[in-house]
């Protein structure tokens, strides 16, 4: 009733709205002297012709000296946090319904860059009147202030209405638990009556409720990892809160607190001086985490010795908050520095140019990406506030998602053919201490993928699946990505998981018909999907092609007269005819994967591009073809046909590039074998 009678006392007030100052977009009050830059009701019309409204800072004090009470608080709160003298002009966005992006206020710094800010009225007032909140100013946005720090009161309170709501009305979320059959080996028992320490259960009468933390690990988390040594000593006598890390005693009391009595943490759970006790548990790691109750995730945290809560206050320009002048019927309205928030997919802030993971450190790590996956619920701890994700929705302290939005799982989106390369793209860029972690790291959400495909994936290989070869080998590192040296294992080259860089797959018009994938042999320590590679061989029979490999001084000198490629560092000759390739790794090295500068290399066509170009002033430089797309191979072994790929050649530049036909003429079909 009461944010009913907000909406009705709000239409009031936009039935009698006098003209709007054209600084801020705000209603003018009667004693404000009137200006040319001024607008005429409806405020929606400066955006008929323009998709923003700008405000230069000569207009906002202008307006400001003459009585416009919302410019001067808007003037107050620019100076509050030390931006008022470097900014050049002040861009407003407007609302474009709630399947849009957010409506921000962007302020233009000298140099360049940008700071966000939000212009925020409760939540409660725009359900089922948004439209009426857009008259109140085109630039609105639901919004709540973040009180105090993220372990205090409000905060948990928050946490616990979130996870209670979740409960009762997710259906995508609950787990029945007298139906679950799994429980972790080892779990640390977090309640009871003894809250001074913490002690590891492996053996429970039934199914119990547990919780997870996700972390980065640290020189903290070293010291109290578990050992064969420490194994037994806590089994009996457990391990005193006060010796863990401020960040596990803060996780804990985190769970305590929402009445759950067991966690699960990687560092105190598997033995970590035992590789046969890793290979277990990291093969169970997705029934870990789609079964814990919740997740809590030290997002801002860089390691265990910071403690999970984060303080946040007025005094601290990044959570300034600057309330507007109340005017009568009008909603109490507040401007503030738009808070960041995370793509979890891509560890970035959709509203600013900030470097991803800067803010959120824990999402660059590999083994995260999984976490995040697979957990049914998860609890975000970031520096700004608590974010809450789980199988229906998302929401956070500040309300930028407080109607709501679906947090992708495997189980939703596995029927589009192209996901499980997007998730690759996605989890590649992501960082490992071990190299050798890299396919252990993805092994859970392989194994959920391949349970809920419409259409079986067939087997999964090297991080791979075999329905999709020979497409599946078309992979590349990714663009703007810094190569980095081949991963010394014994994953085979044809897989993107031999490159130690992000990667991604290149979608081309068509696959060789003469493309064939004969056969793979691999051979895995334990489990396929763990990746614990031993030998690896993929047989191919295709058109291949005799070709150079060039690189560094050597191709720009070959280079310099063509057209578009004195800027490539790398390239291929192949009967005569140059073109740029692109590589999986650096050259530098004399090691066991090392290609030299003017070396035969074997190109294998895969693919094929249609391209095609038309200037009707230029008639005679019109041109169009299929352009051939394959990989580069290096011979391993003379005898048998064995090689390994080195990079990838596409057929996307005119000039750069080789019509099918052509590189057809010249090619044989053979049968190969790749490691």
């Amino acid at each position: 009733m009461k944010a009913l009678n907000s909406v009705i006392q709000t239409a009031k007030w936009l039935a009698n709205c006098p003209r709007r100052c054209g600084a801020c977009l705000f209603d003018l009050g009667s004693s404000a002297k009137p200006l040319g830059f001024d607008v005429d009701p409806p405020v929606e019309r400066v955006f008929w012709e323009s998709d923003t409204h700008t405000t230069t800072m000569t207009q906002l004090r202008k307006s400001a000296r003459r009585g416009c009470t919302t410019c001067a608080a808007l003037l107050g709160f620019l100076q509050q946090t030390e931006i008022q003298g470097s900014v050049t002009a002040i861009e407003w966005y407007p609302s474009r319904g709630l399947d849009q992006p957010r409506p921000r206020v962007v302020c233009h710094i000298e140099g360049g860059t940008t700071v966000a800010l939000e212009l925020c009225a409760a939540p409660e007032i725009f359900r089922g009147a948004t439209g009426i909140m857009v008259g109140v100013h085109p630039s609105i946005c639901p919004g709540l202030k973040t009180q105090g720090g993220t372990g205090e009161p409000p905060a948990r309170v928050q946490a616990a209405h979130w996870l209670a709501d979740c409960r009762t009305e997710h259906s995508k979320c609950r787990r029945d638990l007298s139906s679950v059959s799994f429980v972790p080996t080892r779990l640390l028992s977090i309640g009871g009556n003894d809250l001074a320490k913490v002690v590891i259960c492996e053996r429970f009468p039934a199914p119990v409720m547990y919780g997870a933390l996700s972390h980065r690990w640290s020189a903290e988390t070293e010291a109290v990892k578990l050992t064969r040594a420490s194994l037994g000593g806590r089994k009996t006598d457990g391990i005193l809160m006060s010796a863990l890390p401020p960040l596990m005693q803060d996780s804990i009391t985190v769970l305590r607190e929402l009445g759950i009595e067991y966690v699960w943490i990687d560092s105190l759970c598997i033995v970590q001086d035992s590789l046969e006790d890793w290979r277990v548990e990291a093969a169970m790691m997705a029934q870990v985490y789609s079964n814990a109750e919740l997740t809590v995730a030290a997002t801002w945290c860089h390691g265990s010795g910071q403690s999970l809560f984060s303080r946040r206050n007025d005094s601290d320009n990044e959570f300034a908050v600057a309330h507007l002048p109340s005017v009568s019927d009008r909603p109490p309205l507040f401007i503030r520095r738009a808070p960041p928030h995370f793509q979890w997919t891509t560890g970035s802030d959709a509203a600013s140019d900030s470097e991803p993971f800067c803010l959120w450190p824990l999402l660059s790590r590999g083994w995260v990406y999984q976490e995040q996956w697979l957990s049914r619920r998860i609890l975000h701890f970031t520096r700004h506030e608590l974010v809450w994700v789980c199988n229906e929705t998302t929401a956070c302290e500040c309300a930028q998602n407080q109607f709501g939005t679906a947090h992708s799982t495997v189980g939703e989106v596995s029927g589009q053919p192209s996901r499980w390369q997007d998730i690759v793209h996605e989890y590649s860029s992501r960082a490992f201490t071990q190299v050798t972690d890299r396919l252990p790291a993805l092994a859970g959400i392989a194994t959920m993928y391949s349970s809920t495909c419409d259409t079986p994936p067939g087997r999964y290989l090297c991080g791979l699946w075999t329905q999709d070869f020979p497409g599946a080998l078309f992979w590349r590192a990714a663009a703007g990505a810094q190569l980095l040296p081949r991963s010394n294992t014994k994953i085979p080259s044809w897989s993107w998981a031999s490159s130690t860089g992000p990667v991604e797959f290149v979608f081309t018009d068509d696959e060789v018909e003469k493309t064939q994938v004969l056969a793979v042999h691999v051979s895995c320590r334990g489990k396929d999907v763990m990746g614990d590679v031993t030998e690896a061989a993929l047989q191919i029979s295709g058109p291949v092609v005799l070709a150079k490999v060039f690189y560094g001084s050597h191709w720009r000198e070959l280079a310099t007269s063509r057209v578009g490629h004195s800027e490539r560092s790398q390239g291929l000759e192949i009967g005569g005819q140059y073109a740029t390739f692109a590589m999986d790794h650096t050259f530098e090295n004399a090691e066991e994967h090392f290609a030299r500068d003017s070396m035969p290399v074997m190109c294998l066509l895969l693919s094929s591009n249609h391209l095609g170009y038309n200037d009707p002033e230029h008639p005679e430089t019109n041109r169009e073809g299929q352009f051939a797309c394959g990989l580069v191979l290096r011979p391993v072994s003379e005898q048998g046909a064995v090689y390994e790929r080195i990079g990838y050649f596409l057929g996307w530049d005119l000039d750069d590039g080789f019509h099918l036909e052509e590189l057809t003429s010249l090619s044989n079909k053979i049968q190969i074998t790749l490691v």
